[in-house]
């Protein structure tokens, strides 16, 4: 399992890498090692036969390591628990997203899809099928979205992941702390009510800087449903082989024909997570003439006025 960073969610905040944990006294019965390799079942489950709209779904978290205290759901209208379970009915095909967590830190998020058949009208046709007579066939069509095709886990051991809620105060910078020649990964999701209240024309931005008294340092970043990820191609937005000093990428939310108009990159829609990765390479080319080579993530949101 790759490294997690943990960090408070305040201005100029350092992003910490969190070792093993190192056993202490128990306080109260809870675990001092952090739960790890979570999974999420599914019953029914709809990867192998799909459901009908508004067909009820278990959720079910299990994680090795230590014992799990909370929770924390994204990709449906859900909430923190204390419970491995929640029950879902979703109307379309779409994922959930969980963090299991204790008081010893966080597993990595694990991502199930929950694939919801829709019938197709028999004078609609089947994209790619033909009957024998060389005419579109009408079936069952059971399909996953793009944006809710499960991710992969692009990151190694040595790479670093970092879970940023969605800011209340709009927007965070937090920093790096011995990043060298890791992939640095900022898992962000995007909630489903906002306050203050979002204008879908407001634009957002990610971008990186370099920490003060680091070296100017030309890198790559990705901004990719997948956490790490330098190598699918198939990405919201891309940096790769610029060597960029500054990478910035403006995007909006919940507006998904205006975006282009407003000056957004892209288009995320509540429920989406996206991971922005970077890395201190360029062109294959690592990049960092120091020992390491820090940098600020500033992330603001297009509801933050």
């Amino acid at each position: 399992m790759f490294k997690l960073l943990f960090l408070a969610l305040t201005a100029s905040t350092a992003v910490v890498a969190c070792s093993e944990p190192v056993a202490t006294p128990n306080d109260g019965g809870e675990s001092t090692v952090a739960p790890s390799a979570c999974r999420v079942d599914q019953t029914p489950d709809t990867s192998t036969s799909p459901v009908a709209p508004g067909t009820s779904v278990r959720l079910t978290v299990v994680c090795a390591g230590g014992a799990v205290t909370a929770y924390q759901w994204a990709g449906g209208s859900t909430t923190n628990t204390a419970d491995p379970f929640i029950d879902v009915a979703p109307a379309a095909s779409t994922f959930y997203s969980v963090v299991a967590s204790n008081r010893a830190g966080f597993a990595v998020a694990t991502t199930q899809v929950l694939v919801i058949a829709s019938a197709v009208d028999a004078g609609m046709p089947d994209r790619g099928a033909t009957d024998s007579a060389g005419s579109d066939a009408g079936h069952v069509d059971s399909h996953v979205d793009d944006a809710a095709l499960p991710p992969v886990n692009y990151c190694t051991v040595n790479d670093l992941f970092h879970l940023l809620p969605w800011p209340a105060s709009g927007q965070v910078r937090p920093s790096t702390s011995g990043f060298s020649d890791e992939i640095v990964s900022f898992q962000i999701t995007v909630p489903y009510t906002f306050s203050p209240p979002l204008n879908i024309e407001h634009l957002g931005f990610m971008r990186i800087a370099e920490v003060p008294g680091s070296a100017v340092t030309g890198r790559e970043i990705t901004v990719s449903r997948n956490a790490c990820d330098f190598q699918s191609g198939n990405y919201l937005s891309s940096g790769l082989g610029t060597g960029d000093t500054a990478p910035a990428v403006n995007y909006t939310v919940n507006n998904p024909d205006g975006s282009l108009a407003v000056g957004g990159q892209f288009n995320l829609m509540s429920g989406d997570t996206v991971y922005f990765n970077v890395r201190n390479y360029n062109a294959g080319a690592y990049t960092c003439p120091d020992a390491t080579c820090e940098v600020l993530f500033d992330f603001a949101t297009p509801n933050r006025y």
